[in-house]
């Protein structure tokens, strides 16, 4: 995960982040302020992850403890998000151990969640470890390193919210994120992570900023989200602190 960064260039980054991150008093916009003040800035119920700490170590067994341990904090951020916004149809593209899976599986029980791995066995050891433990929401896809993306697609049907998380990718993030486009529901969450931690991904994110399926972004430093909406608003770019 985080152990072939380039530090410098994380470096750079975090400071550039840290001069320019605001918090609720600099949002002028309905739409992001309740998002941050009702949904980011809110205590997550701890309750409901219990036990799912060691489902994680089982499944992530390759990873140090301390560099889990601050993978977590991301995705309790994220597991925020999903629980303000409740999405019906999840989409995770990446390897992170079953990680995401696991906290959003708990956070969004009644929601579908798929998580498209590019190594069949990876999928059955998933998939099987899940089941024991009763996480029967998600799905593990095989894409066979990116080929037949398009079929897995059109099973899945429209999705609301997008997690291309960085890890373990295999292939062109681009062109993966240009594949689910037309699977994403017009008023779709697209994240993704290690923006600032990783070049391909800090490309990406940039390519998002410019793109006008977006209206409103923010970038929360370890991830960044873009926010389709039919809505009439102006394109808003916010730069904020993670509780």
């Amino acid at each position: 995960m985080w152990v072939y960064m380039d530090y410098g260039f994380v470096l750079k980054n975090y400071i550039r982040y840290r001069l320019h991150a605001k918090d609720e008093y600099s949002i002028h916009s309905p739409f992001m302020f309740d998002l941050f003040t009702k949904g980011l800035q809110r205590d997550a119920d701890m309750s409901q992850y219990k036990g799912i700490d060691v489902l994680a170590k089982g499944v992530a067994k390759s990873w140090l403890p301390n560099i889990l341990r601050a993978y977590r904090r991301r995705v309790l951020f994220l597991c925020r998000l999903l629980d303000y916004f409740k999405p019906k149809a999840v989409l995770i593209v990446g390897n992170d151990g079953g990680v995401c899976a696991a906290y959003f599986a708990r956070t969004l029980s009644e929601s579908r969640i798929f998580n498209i791995l590019c190594d069949e066995e990876a999928c059955k050891d998933y998939e099987a470890v899940f089941k024991k433990n009763s996480l029967n929401n998600v799905s593990f896809v095989c894409a066979n390193g990116g080929k037949g993306l398009e079929g897995i697609l059109e099973k899945i049907g429209k999705v609301d919210f997008v997690l291309l998380n960085g890890e373990n990718g295999n292939g062109d993030w681009g062109k993966t994120m240009e594949e689910i486009m037309p699977s994403c529901d017009e008023e779709g969450i697209v994240v993704l992570g290690d923006i600032h931690c990783k070049r391909d991904m800090n490309e990406l994110w940039e390519r998002v900023r410019r793109d006008e399926r977006f209206r409103v972004y923010a970038d929360f430093f370890l991830c960044g989200a873009a926010f389709m909406t039919k809505r009439p608003l102006k394109r808003q770019y916010y730069v904020l602190k993670r509780k």
